[in-house]
């Protein structure tokens, strides 16, 4: 004997499970890196609040059941600074073109044009730039449910610190202002 599948209603799923990109709200800061210009950029979280380090950001989704799904809107020259993983990500330009590196330097790299994906491995540094020439939108998704905490690249930590930006020991943004 088979188990019956559940029913949910139109309005179930609509107030719970569709996100409508139309109403998407950006989060403003998000991440450590938007200390720094060529890092800032809106972020979307989807379904779940992925690794965000904004303590009062939400997700149009809010329950990320295995996975994690973000997407970064970039204008030319921005994206997100050299960071790590404890779950697998995956990256997928909706439009536009974007160079994903990875390795402790960034020192690898691959250009990704629409609808192409990567999949980055647990633990390795990987970034992302919007190399084309107009403002563009990053798919981004995060394997597990609890898509744990970001680890930065060294330089990126040191250049945010200098400007006032920190994370803490809990794992969220704290911004001081430089005298």
């Amino acid at each position: 004997m088979s188990e019956k599948t559940p029913e949910y209603s139109v309005e179930y799923m609509e107030s719970r499970r569709v996100a409508r990109f139309k109403k998407f709200k950006p989060h403003g800061v998000s991440y450590l890196d938007n200390a720094l210009p060529e890092y800032k950029r809106e972020i979307f979280n989807v379904i779940g609040r992925g690794v965000q380090e904004n303590k009062d950001a939400t997700a149009e989704i809010k329950d990320p059941e295995g996975f994690n799904v973000a997407i970064a809107k970039c204008e030319p020259g921005t994206g997100g600074g050299l960071h790590s993983h404890t779950t697998v990500e995956v990256f997928m330009p909706m439009d536009g073109t974007f160079k994903i590196l990875w390795g402790e330097q960034g020192e690898n790299s691959v250009v990704l044009e629409q609808f192409d994906f990567i999949s980055v491995p647990v633990g390795i540094l990987r970034a992302f730039t919007n190399v084309g020439s107009n403002t563009a939108h990053l798919l981004t998704i995060l394997g597990g449910t609890d898509a744990g905490r970001l680890r930065w690249g060294e330089k990126l930590i040191a250049d945010a610190k200098s400007r006032g930006w920190e994370i803490s020991t809990d794992g969220h943004l704290v911004i001081s202002e430089k005298k």
